[in-house]
């Protein structure tokens, strides 16, 4: 069970970090685009990239830790049996 637990789980959690780390920086981008739009000016710190990549990457592990336990508490032959 733990084994099918950690294959998934960490299949999942390499291409949500992927995806971060390819995304933050098209993002911060676009946001320094559109906030030189305005007359006030505010600065974006990094912090806020790590804690929205954070807070991603850990709603995708509770997602898919339940998916997966799910899926290795289930007896194979009664899966089998109903195919």
């Amino acid at each position: 069970m733990g084994s099918i637990y950690l294959m998934m789980n960490k299949h999942f959690i390499k291409l949500m970090i992927a995806g971060v780390v390819l995304a933050t920086p098209l993002v911060w981008w676009l946001i320094q685009q559109w906030l030189d739009t305005f007359e006030n000016r505010i600065e974006i710190s990094p912090w806020v990239f790590v804690i929205a990549g954070s807070v991603q990457v850990l709603l995708a592990l509770v997602c898919v830790a339940y998916l997966s336990l799910r899926a290795a508490s289930l007896n194979p032959s009664a899966v089998l049996k109903e195919e």
